[in-house]
């Protein structure tokens, strides 16, 4: 009796120890290909011109859809490097900033043409798919910073769906296959050729300064969004970490510039109605209050329809030259 109560209990053990091996190994709620991203984007932030000023650009895929750095680039003394990434994957706002104060560079400037989703987000403290994330694709200094203590970390692996594992290993396995050398051997000589052909939303398609390029169209249905509601109320834990941050790139000798992201005009948003310009004007005097200034003319990063790509908030090629025009503007007012 006593040796079947000992087998089962070691059964139990080793089953445990194998579901938890299995779940770190696949991670499914992870987005591994999100690695490449940040090795591209690294890449272009340590190689940028010696005769330029450094300009870091960080929101989400409004970002990637809708900034044309080579504009920034031939038009202004600064070098653009894009470090926007999909607001759906995941990603808090804390973990981009992070990134950034990892990259920057004494004298910087750093834009910020925030997703309006960010203004609201709470803390993440139980966001698993983020945890899972930083598994995944992290660096060992964010893998210690986030998983401080055993508690967490079981908690993560615990919050892998079974029924995924697999599916989550695939993507695994297919990570680790990947040769980033050939990758980016690929992108440099697309650069070299400024081939801006678009190869779909993923790494083949990004530019030198770290956007996707070459998406031409635009929605093929009339959509209505409301980017800001009426009674929106900003997060505290966005303050905080916007606080945090600029504080940090001032002890840097760097400059954050926020802005605003572009807009959809259409019935539910239209800046040239008075009710929505006052919801866009209290965001301003709502930051104003803890501080924080936000630059640009907001009714100028409001545009028709047709230059939208897929959704409100991605911008085609063209309307990406649209807004880019007006950050450039920004820059200029609020750069030096």
């Amino acid at each position: 009796m006593m040796n079947k109560i000992i087998f089962f209990i070691l059964f139990s053990l080793c089953s445990f120890c194998i579901y938890l091996s299995m779940s770190y190994i696949s991670i499914p709620l992870s987005i591994p290909q999100v690695e490449n991203y940040y090795d591209i984007k690294d890449y272009i932030n340590k190689h940028v011109p010696n005769d330029k000023k450094r300009l870091l650009i960080m929101s989400a895929s409004d970002g990637m859809f809708g900034i044309d750095g080579e504009m920034i680039d031939k038009q202004t003394q600064y070098y653009p490097i894009n470090y926007s990434i999909y607001f759906g994957l995941g990603i808090p706002l804390e973990y981009r900033l992070n990134r950034l104060k990892n990259t920057l560079q004494n004298g910087d400037i750093i834009f910020l043409p925030l997703n309006y989703g960010f203004y609201f987000n709470p803390e993440h403290n139980k966001d698993f798919s983020f945890f899972q994330n930083i598994l995944c694709w992290g660096t060992q200094k964010e893998k210690e910073q986030y998983f401080d203590n055993l508690v967490l970390l079981m908690d993560t692996l615990m919050h892998t769906p079974p029924s995924q594992i697999f599916a989550g290993l695939s993507k695994q396995i297919q990570k680790n296959f990947t040769n980033k050398q050939n990758l980016l051997k690929t992108l440099k000589i697309r650069w070299e050729n400024n081939d801006k052909t678009f190869h779909g939303i993923n790494v083949n398609s990004l530019d030198r300064y770290g956007e996707l390029v070459g998406h031409s169209g635009s929605i093929l249905q009339e959509k209505q969004f409301e980017y800001l509601k009426e009674d929106f109320q900003l997060s505290p834990f966005f303050i905080q970490k916007i606080k945090e941050f600029i504080g940090y790139a001032k002890s840097k000798n760097a400059k954050v510039i926020l802005t605003y992201s572009p807009i959809m005009k259409n019935e539910f948003f239209d800046l040239e109605n008075k009710e929505y310009l006052k919801r866009i004007q209290r965001l301003k005097q709502e930051l104003m209050k803890e501080g924080i200034q936000i630059c640009g003319n907001p009714q100028n990063f409001q545009y028709p329809i047709n230059y939208f790509y897929d959704t409100p908030y991605h911008l085609n090629s063209d309307g990406a030259k649209l807004y880019t025009q007006e950050l450039i503007k920004v820059l200029a007012e609020c750069g030096d």
